[in-house]
């Protein structure tokens, strides 16, 4: 998605993969070096302290200052490749979170950063399909030798977000994210309007022809 990108389908929401820039560098799994349970991931932007974009409109509802990981919830239900629901999500790293408690979707909600635990620039995302989901300790000791912790309902990100084909795509390691299959709504509306005036200007010249008998 890009800054300030809204997109809705029948009055709601699309959960929207919150950069602009996909480039994945480490997955979750039973050998990955620190993200052994549940479904985070790494991503990277093409320069520090990169931003990601609120996927939709969401509310504060975690924080911690270990890594500065700020937890949101969805402010209502919105589409996601799995359907209709709430959601939430987590993002750590950002050694200057912002600070607001709440974002309207594509506001500038986060950033790549280096708090915490970290070897480079980057942003740990995590996602769940539960309203209010915590994060919780899964009681696994990862590669690094650092207990795991994760959303509550953690979900891979692909069923979670999707993309808008605006995106600079590098790799999402194989994870599968799709883009969003349908036009904004007020795109549509725009669309059906312009047709219909493009009728009516037809009909018009119709009735001119005749009148002024060039048919």
């Amino acid at each position: 998605m890009q800054a300030g990108e809204r997109v809705t389908y029948q009055g709601y929401e699309v959960c929207l993969f919150p950069l602009d820039y996909v480039y994945c560098t480490q997955v979750s799994g039973p050998d990955s070096l620190s993200h052994c349970c549940g479904h985070p991931a790494d991503w990277i932007g093409p320069y520090n302290q990169y931003p990601l974009y609120a996927p939709c409109s969401c509310h504060l509802v975690y924080s911690d200052n270990v890594g500065n990981t700020r937890g949101y919830t969805s402010d209502a239900p919105v589409w996601t490749p799995q359907g209709l629901q709430y959601v939430s999500f987590a993002f750590t790293h950002d050694s200057n979170p912002p600070a607001s408690t709440h974002y309207d979707q594509g506001d500038l909600i986060y950033h790549t950063g280096v708090a915490g635990y970290v070897t480079g620039d980057h942003v740990h995302i995590d996602q769940s399909d539960i309203q209010n989901a915590q994060l919780i300790s899964y009681g696994y000791y990862c590669a690094y030798g650092n207990l795991c912790y994760a959303l509550d309902g953690s979900q891979p990100p692909e069923d979670i977000f999707y993309l808008t084909g605006s995106e600079t795509f590098v790799t999402d390691l194989g994870q599968g994210l799709q883009t969003w299959p349908f036009p904004p709504e007020r795109s549509k509306a725009s669309a059906i309007i312009l047709l219909a005036a493009l009728k009516k200007k037809r009909r018009l010249y119709g009735r001119l022809k005749r009148n002024t008998g060039i048919i």
